[in-house]
């Protein structure tokens, strides 16, 4: 008789056992007079005809996928991944092996930079397998971190280095840092001037891990404050007409330049004010700063210019004689320098007007005069001038002797003078007391 092994969709035949033997699917077996009524026993051996391909794809630095073709007549798979090259033991934990009917896995929780061997048995009925062969791939290095980001400090010009950031730390690899984004030093940048840094940062890997991107943060150094030594005013002086310099000392700035202005926000400029009338001035100054420093706050210094005398020509007294008329008692004098013009009072202290003082009365007159001044002189200090205004000859008809003959009684021995300037008096002896009374006898 002949046997025959057929197998089905996706199988394939493997050998025979039992009574019978051999790898090819059909077998002739020759039955003799003694074989009746005898049993044999022919048993097919099958198995998948397919074999899984698995690839690794999506590799990354802790994860990648597997895939294969499905496998006809496949129920299910196995899929193994290990550090072991043989792929039977050092298994990662959950693929020893991880079991499922999909064909393509995600394989997670790998460690980075690392090779795993794997592979899939397909899995049919009657335990029947086919298993790939043992492939591997690598996961990819890890992606350098930092850990803990670089602060920036808040420095202040001092003319020496000073460290920019306080350091940051880094997981896989070494934090480095550049202030040009080309040169890289596991040093603190320093820096000098005042002014805005930019400082760079970036992890260098290790064997394991790939750089990190480059980071930067912007750092400060500010100015610092410039140092001022005062300048000083002068003192005593007084007006000239001409420009004055108002300090006595121009001051020094450490770190800057001596700026003046006379007002607090008006222009500054390095050259020391000057005044030519007189009055107070406001001399402000303040330090410019370099580019390493800060202008300081504008200070006031209080300068003043002195008013001086004003000068004049006296005015003169007038010589007079008593007219009955009011007179002018000086004749006015003159402005020199610094008088707006002169004034005139009877006493020292009353109130000085512009009219010349005038006078009747014969008599002795005090006339005070003072100039006064201008803008830049102080008023003049009063003199006195001393003005007489002289008696007149009285003019008068002279008393006339009167032609008398005894009465035995007194008789008026003149007819009375007569005079509009005066008053007439007589008496009858030289050594006597005159009287308004006309002598008798």
């Amino acid at each position: 008789i002949t046997v025959k092994a057929t197998p089905k969709d996706g199988y394939k035949f493997i050998n025979w056992s039992g009574d019978a033997s051999g790898t090819t699917n059909s077998i002739l077996k020759t039955i003799q007079d003694g074989d009746i009524n005898k049993t044999y026993t022919y048993k097919a051996n099958f198995a998948l005809a397919g074999t899984p391909v698995p690839s690794a794809n999506d590799i990354k630095d802790t994860s990648m996928t597997i895939s294969w073709d499905a496998v006809t007549a496949a129920t299910g798979y196995d899929l193994y991944v290990s550090t072991d090259s043989n792929c039977n033991s050092s298994y990662v934990l959950g693929y020893a092996p991880k079991s499922g009917t999909a064909t393509s896995v995600s394989v997670t929780g790998l460690d980075i930079n690392t090779k795993y061997y794997y592979k899939v048995v397909a899995k049919a009925p009657d335990n029947l397998t086919s298993s790939s062969q043992i492939c591997n791939a690598v996961t990819q290095k890890g992606t350098a971190v930092v850990a803990n980001i670089p602060q920036p400090k808040t420095p202040e010009y001092t003319g020496t280095q000073l460290e920019l950031i306080t350091a940051g730390s880094a997981n896989g690899g070494t934090l480095k840092y550049s202030l040009d984004g080309s040169n890289y030093s596991e040093n603190i940048p320093r820096a000098t001037e005042a002014g805005n840094y930019t400082v760079y940062y970036k992890v260098f890997g290790d064997s394991n891990h790939n750089d990190s991107q480059v980071q930067s943060l912007t750092v400060s150094i500010a100015k610092a404050g410039c140092v001022v030594t005062s300048p000083t005013g002068k003192i005593n002086l007084k007006y000239t007409g001409s420009a004055q310099e108002l300090l006595e000392t121009a001051g020094a700035v450490s770190g800057g330049t001596m700026n003046y202005s006379l007002a607090k926000d008006g222009s500054y400029t390095t050259t020391i004010p000057t005044g030519i009338n007189a009055g107070t001035y406001s001399v402000w100054y303040k330090g410019i700063g370099d580019s390493n420093h800060k202008d300081s706050t504008p200070v006031e210094i209080k300068v003043t210019i002195a008013k001086v005398p004003c000068e004049v020509n006296a005015p003169t007294a007038n010589v007079l004689t008593y007219t009955g008329n009011s007179q002018a008692l000086v004749t006015d004098g003159s402005v020199i320098s610094g008088a707006i013009k002169l004034q005139y009072c009877s006493t020292q202290d009353g109130t000085y007007t512009d009219t010349v003082p005038y006078g009747t009365n014969a008599g002795t007159y005090s006339v005070w005069y003072k100039g006064i001044g201008d803008a830049n002189h102080e008023d003049g200090i009063p003199v006195e001038v001393k003005v007489t205004i002289a008696k007149a000859d009285c003019s008068y008809t002279a008393p006339k002797a009167l032609s008398l003959k005894f009465t035995g009684s007194a008789q008026e021995l003149v007819e009375a003078g007569t005079t509009n300037d005066g008053t007439f008096y007589y008496k009858l002896t030289l050594l006597g007391d005159y009287s308004t009374d006309i002598p008798t006898a």
